[in-house]
């Protein structure tokens, strides 16, 4: 059989990477005797169907030139029940097979019903997981922890924030620079100038110094 080969991961999951995903799948395809025309990757959330890679994989799938759609698991096609039993029929609907490398969905009663039950599990695992985010971020919180991203000028020790002194002498910098009529432009010159560069260790763009001063200048004072 000919299959496209679709691999997803996104930065929220904990799970098999792109790699391991492409490995496993090539050796399934090899012990199965099944012919790969196309490997697809793509880092995007599995609550969509609206994605890049995987239109881009169903386009193959329904070429002449392929049978199959595989994916290492369910999940990796789609995180929605709803979602994957659409695709699924839709698949089926056209004369070609979605494959899994534990396992495939055949047009059986029993088949299609496996096919809901790890559709539903899928769901359900996702919905935990970000249940379980939510508290444990709240309870953070609660402690006082800062949760997200670590602002300018300041850096993250035993989950609190903790002023960082070459930033935040960065951004006093370059507020009061503002103060004394300097444009953003002229500001960015004077910074690269004197080696204050961002944490990326680029020098500042105006962006990047507007995005800086506007947002942290009152926490450096």
């Amino acid at each position: 059989m000919r299959v496209v080969v679709l691999a997803r991961t996104s930065t929220t999951e904990q799970t098999i990477s792109i790699d391991a995903q492409v490995e496993t799948m090539t050796k399934w395809c090899a012990s199965n005797q099944h012919t790969i025309v196309e490997v697809i990757t793509e880092h995007a959330s599995g609550k969509s169907l609206d994605r890049v890679g995987l239109q881009r994989a169903l386009a193959t799938l329904y070429s002449d030139a392929c049978d199959g759609l595989l994916t290492v698991k369910q999940d990796r096609l789609s995180r929605d029940t709803i979602q994957t039993l659409t695709l699924t029929n839709e698949i089926v609907a056209r004369g070609k097979v979605l494959l899994f490398c534990d396992g495939s969905v055949e047009a059986t009663p029993e088949g299609k019903f496996l096919h809901t039950l790890r559709a539903s599990l899928a769901q359900m695992e996702r919905e935990n997981i970000a249940k379980r985010t939510s508290v444990a971020l709240k309870q953070l919180q609660s402690e006082g922890k800062h949760v997200g991203r670590k602002p300018y000028g300041f850096s993250i020790k035993n989950g609190m924030l903790v002023r960082d002194e070459r930033e935040q002498a960065t951004i006093l910098k370059a507020t009061k620079l503002r103060k004394m009529g300097l444009s953003y432009a002229q500001v960015v010159s004077v910074l690269t100038r004197d080696h204050m560069i961002q944490r990326n260790g680029k020098p500042f763009s105006v962006s990047s110094l507007c995005n800086v001063v506007l947002k942290n200048y009152n926490k450096a004072a």
